[in-house]
Order: structure tokens, then C-alpha cells, then sequence
């Protein structure tokens, strides 16, 4: 499994190859904010790709836009609230 921090957020994935599938590939990954300790505060994603470098793309592309995303609301959120 792949591990690395973005943002303050947890990112991990797991890619693998589909059984009885030739040339598909699959990953499986989840962020999870570091001040949050429970697993219902993570956020799963899946991708499906016939490569290995394509999937390992699309999964990182998925899991960090979903984290740009989050930190976009947070600030619009609390730069009203100023």
C-alpha cells in the first residue's frame, strides 16, 4: 500500500491487477484527515485502468482533487465568517 501526507490529509492506495481480467488493473484508496482517528471519517475512491501507470494516475488524480476540493470549501467557509 502506498502511503504519503497531502495537505494534511492521509492518502493511501492499494493497486492490483483484476483476477480473470488481462490488462486491468484496479486501485483502491481512501483519504483521511490526520486530526481525525476513526475509520468513518475517511473517504473511499476506486479506478479502474488497463495499465499499471494509468491507474496509479487516475487514483492519485482522484484522491488529491477530492482534497483540493475540501480545502477550497474550508477556506471560502471560513474566510465569509471573518
Amino acid at each position: 500500500m502506498v502511503e504519503y501526507l497531502y495537505k494534511g490529509f492521509k492518502v493511501s492506495y492499494n493497486i492490483k491487477p483484476i483476477k480473470n481480467q488481462t490488462k486491468l488493473y484496479e486501485a483502491e484508496g481512501y483519504v483521511a484527515r490526520l486530526a481525525d482517528t476513526e475509520p468513518t471519517q475517511r473517504k473511499r475512491f476506486h479506478t479502474e485502468s488497463t495499465s499499471m501507470q494509468g491507474v496509479t494516475a487516475e487514483i492519485k488524480k482522484l484522491l488529491e482533487n477530492y482534497i483540493d476540493f475540501e480545502w477550497k470549501e474550508f477556506h471560502e467557509i471560513h474566510d465569509q465568517n471573518l
